[in-house]
């Protein structure tokens, strides 16, 4: 992630004001929705209890905090929305147009040897890659710090044994990757450069099919295609074999995670230790806690995949 950064830092300087902005604007938007939860469990308890005499006051108290909250996550959303699509525009071109600059300063006689259509499309495919990157991690980072940080504080208050399990679970993620990292970047990296190889093979067809032509050398440049296919092939499956297993393993610690969930809350909620909305709350909270647990857990090998693409 350093060197990704490194790499764009004077280009995300330029949009530096755009960026707090969106940042902001993008937190704002994830407490919205973790109020939202929790003011749905207050009027699930609302909606439950026997002996609400004055109910039509407090539903038109809900339904107004409901339209409202709508309302400023609809105006949020529109504005992210906006904020986002000109960042990744002005972001991915500066750096293509950092790259290009770098290649037009390279050495007059390394230039024999760029296939030009092959550094077009990498150039244009990289700089859309490392501007969605970028603008993921600004964006997810600090949203899912202050999420993971405000959805434990508030399951911690609620329960502490369920916020016990979300610790063991972040213990098990730490081991999980510990084990993985190093063949998933491999993995991911070998496919990379064995994509590559295959689609300058297919283009070399038509660059030099006059060349092929004129030599009768049609079976030998095709033999090329075949060789870097049969290579890629076989590259894919083996990387398709490997993130089946990283991802079964994956699920199968949430699904340990949300049965231990289901096992305390619903103990809880039998012997009247939490009310129904509390546990419908902690539920939800529990499942976003994870997407950041996962999303942490994911981020470094995700960057390395942008890294190598």
């Amino acid at each position: 992630m350093k060197r990704i950064f490194q790499f764009s830092h004077c280009t995300l300087h330029l949009y530096r004001k755009k960026i707090i902005l969106f940042s902001v604007l993008s937190i704002g938007s994830s407490l919205i929705s973790l109020f939202n939860t929790l003011l749905s469990g207050r009027f699930i308890d609302f909606l439950a209890s026997p002996n609400c005499v004055e109910w039509k006051p407090q539903l038109c108290y809900y339904c107004i905090l409901f339209l409202a909250t709508i309302m400023i996550s609809f105006a949020i959303s529109f504005a992210l929305g906006r904020i986002r699509e000109k960042l990744h525009t002005m972001v991915s071109y500066n750096i293509n147009r950092q790259m290009l600059v770098h290649i037009q300063q390279i050495p007059f006689s390394k230039t024999f040897f760029l296939d030009s259509s092959r550094i077009t499309q990498q150039l244009q495919t990289d700089s859309n890659e490392i501007a969605s990157y970028c603008i993921n991690v600004i964006q997810n980072v600090p949203v899912s710090s202050v999420r993971l940080i405000t959805v434990s504080v508030i399951t911690y208050q609620i329960n502490k044994t369920v916020f016990g399990i979300l610790l063991i679970l972040a213990a098990l993620y730490i081991v999980f990757f510990e084990i993985f990292k190093g063949k998933l970047y491999n993995t991911t990296r070998e496919f990379k450069n064995e994509q590559a190889l295959f689609f300058s093979k297919a283009q070399e067809q038509l660059r030099y099919i006059k060349f092929v032509k004129r030599h009768g050398l049609i079976d030998v440049f095709i033999n090329r295609v075949d060789l870097a296919f049969q290579s890629l092939f076989k590259t894919a499956m083996h990387a398709q074999i490997f993130q089946y297993i990283f991802s079964g393993i994956d699920s199968m610690l949430l699904a340990l995670s949300q049965i231990g969930l289901f096992l305390v809350g619903g103990v809880a909620v039998l012997n009247g230790e939490m009310s129904i909305g509390g546990f419908t709350t902690i539920n939800v909270y529990f499942s976003s806690a994870l997407g950041c647990i996962r999303y942490f857990f994911h981020l470094l090998p995700l960057h390395k995949m942008h890294w190598y693409l």
